[in-house]
């Protein structure tokens, strides 16, 4: 992969975060509960590094083992958590 391709890839990643983050304030204005944030935050986050772990960076297109692995992981860790935030967002 290339330097104008990472910058590109950043970029696509850091909007699609600024997007998350904006539905995340506009969620704690309809709902006055901050708590929220957290949650969409780590779903977000999530999403992007499953997106960028199974990316492929050489002339293989498919996510070798190890990408399968680590995406499936990072995956699981960011349901969980977000999983987790949510049940404790909506006890308060």
């Amino acid at each position: 992969m290339t330097a104008p391709q990472l910058v590109i890839l950043a970029a696509i990643d850091g909007s699609f975060m600024s997007g998350v983050m904006a539905f995340s304030w506009y969620v704690r204005q309809s709902t006055q509960n901050s708590v929220w944030i957290d949650t969409l935050w780590t779903i977000g986050l999530g999403a992007i590094a499953v997106t960028l772990t199974l990316w492929p960076l050489g002339e293989d297109v498919w996510p070798k083992n190890r990408q399968l692995l680590v995406g499936s992981l990072v995956g699981l860790w960011s349901l969980r958590l977000g999983w987790h935030l949510y049940l404790r967002t909506r006890a308060i």
